[in-house]
């Protein structure tokens, strides 16, 4: 299931995530509303999230190398922080 679809399933429990979470997301993109509305209802439930929200992408996040790296940049630091 995709983030979005999570939306449109009844009784969304944000509190169930529990590891850190990272949305990539482009605001040209379709989808950017709901995109938007899981990331403020999980920070919201207090969940550890990161949202790269991409001003100029679309929804075709592997033709944004940068972006590719920062999200691999931030898995990188999240298992480097692990105990």
């Amino acid at each position: 299931m995709y983030h979005a679809d999570a939306l449109n399933w009844p009784k969304a429990d944000y509190k169930q995530i529990k590891s850190p979470y990272l949305v990539v997301a482009g605001a040209k993109d379709t989808l950017i509303k709901s995109s938007d509305t899981f990331v403020e209802k999980a920070k919201q439930a207090g969940v550890n999230i990161t949202y790269l929200r991409v001003s100029d992408m679309d929804h075709y996040v592997r033709k944004n190398q940068d972006i590719l790296d920062q999200s691999f940049e931030w898995l990188r630091q999240l298992i480097q922080r692990s105990p």
